[in-house]
């Protein structure tokens, strides 16, 4: 039986970023030699790449919302079988929502702190998936933990705990302190809480309010430096113990692994389907496991850079524009002719785009970037994206789909986090490929073989819209006009 080292690393506190303290784990864990792979249990992308610079890999994404179990375990499996730890980071769900699996710290808890709630969504399960119909917390970790039999560690931030009151707890094995205003307070703390809860306080972060202005303050997208993360480790480590932390992560053997070929059992024989990438400066947000998966299923996946490339890489048959920040490229986008062209090539021959985020962004006919400046990208969709300066976080949607597309059916139904990093203003009502809510409708455009999404979808968490990428769904033929 496998032995797989890993932790979940969550909050139950109410607008608790768990972020610092998990990123200062994971350097420390990184200082002691460990290689550890990061999980996140939402399946979209942070403002802030703090792994990847603290652990040489990129993050990960499990979903309790959009997976089933045996999905999240292959993900998981695959990923973390070649790193030394894995560290998965997320929010409990509210223990109160949980009959019986609350802990009650205090008879005072109706006046303590409460825990705060994910917004619940209720799932629709497709036949090919087999998602279970339930209401759950979308992307939070108590299930994760269930089918991952994850060891549980709580973050508790110090700023909000009261004289012998602390918030409900979910089941967990440990707990990890933030905010404490030095090593005083740090072992007052793990005295109280270790005497109420039972369970070891294994690691501490200090307030380092300068540090956490600095982190604040990197542009979104950017990765976590060194002069950043160093800290956070050399902080944690005067209260983590490694040992510890270590047995508790290897208490439990992996139980099932007999869903890691999943993919593999699926591999179109034969299949000689190339996907063209885009990945450079302005296009880089992609689930690694969705690259991954293509490559399982018998894809070729190479990459090209709309930004420098004068033309897509030879035989493209799918082009991917995964999310990004064109915003701060748009005028290198806009100088690139020759790419804009390539791309209403493709799609004049009848072959298929598909674009995230950014990417939908760059398919639009222009792009509004702060201060107000217009730059004209490939117009293959009849919109207009304009830069937020103020998104709100990724937010759990369904698009119920209205009108046929290679990449979905009427009927069916698109499950994702909506990027609101991009306002998308569509000029005609026909590219929209959603039924129903005017509040969607732009969240899903379609033109010819052009599919473009508002929406992270991460298609490893829904294998029967991956399997379209080599079966496309027939969809009445449509004319490119000529730019």
């Amino acid at each position: 039986m496998p032995q797989i080292p890993r932790l979940a690393v969550g909050a139950v506190q109410n607008r608790v970023d768990v972020q610092p303290v998990t990123w200062a784990l994971l350097a420390y864990l990184a200082a002691h030699g460990l290689q550890v792979q990061h999980f996140l249990s939402r399946a979209c992308f942070t403002p802030c790449d703090g792994a990847s610079g603290t652990t040489g890999l990129s993050s990960r994404h499990l979903d309790s919302w959009l997976m089933t179990p045996e999905v999240c375990r292959d993900i998981f499996f695959r990923a973390a079988r070649s790193a030394d730890m894995a560290i998965v980071e997320g929010v409990f769900g509210s223990a109160a929502d949980r009959p019986g699996t609350g802990q009650q710290i205090s008879a005072s808890h109706a006046s303590g702190l409460q825990c705060g709630k994910q917004a619940a969504s209720h799932i629709r399960g497709d036949a090919d998936d087999h998602h279970p119909a339930a209401t759950i917390d979308a992307g939070t970790l108590g299930p994760i933990c269930d089918w991952l039999d994850l060891p549980r560690l709580v973050v508790l931030d110090a700023r909000q705990l009261r004289s012998c009151i602390l918030p409900a707890l979910p089941p967990a094995d440990g707990i990890l302190l933030d905010y404490v205003a030095g090593p005083q307070q740090a072992a007052r703390l793990q005295t109280q809480v270790e005497t109420m809860t039972g369970m070891p306080v294994l690691g501490a972060l200090e307030t380092m309010p300068t540090l956490r202005q600095a982190i604040q303050q990197l542009p979104r997208g950017a990765k976590l430096p060194a002069h950043l993360y160093k800290p956070l480790a050399r902080c944690f480590s005067r209260y983590a113990s490694f040992d510890k932390l270590k047995t508790l992560a290897t208490s439990r053997p992996f139980q099932d692994i007999a869903s890691a070929s999943s993919f593999r059992r699926q591999a179109v024989r034969g299949s000689r389907l190339r996907v063209a990438v885009a990945y450079d400066a302005a296009f880089h947000c992609y689930f690694p496991d969705v690259l991954e998966a293509l490559e399982w299923l018998g894809a070729a996946v190479v990459d090209f850079s709309p930004c420098r490339d004068e033309r897509l890489p030879a035989n493209t048959d799918i082009v991917y524009l995964g999310c990004g920040h064109p915003e701060g490229f748009a005028e290198l986008l806009a100088a690139n002719q020759c790419m804009m062209s390539a791309l209403r090539d493709h799609a004049r021959h009848g072959r298929r785009i598909y674009a995230e985020g950014g990417g939908l962004a760059y398919l639009c006919r222009e792009l509004i970037a702060p201060p107000g400046k217009r730059w004209p990208m490939v117009g293959l969709l009849p919109a207009i994206a304009s830069l937020n300066p103020r998104p709100d976080p990724p937010t759990p949607v369904e698009l119920p789909i209205g009108r046929s597309t290679w990449l979905a059916t009427p009927g069916t139904t698109l499950r994702g986090y909506r990027n609101t990093l991009w306002n998308v203003q569509a000029l005609s009502n026909r590219a929209s490929l959603v039924s129903g809510s005017q509040e969607h409708l732009a969240d899903l455009l379609g033109c010819y073989h052009v599919v473009g999404s508002r929406v992270h979808l991460n298609f490893a968490a829904q294998p029967a819209f991956l399997r379209h990428f080599f079966h496309p769904c027939r969809v009445a033929q449509e004319r490119v006009p000529h730019a």
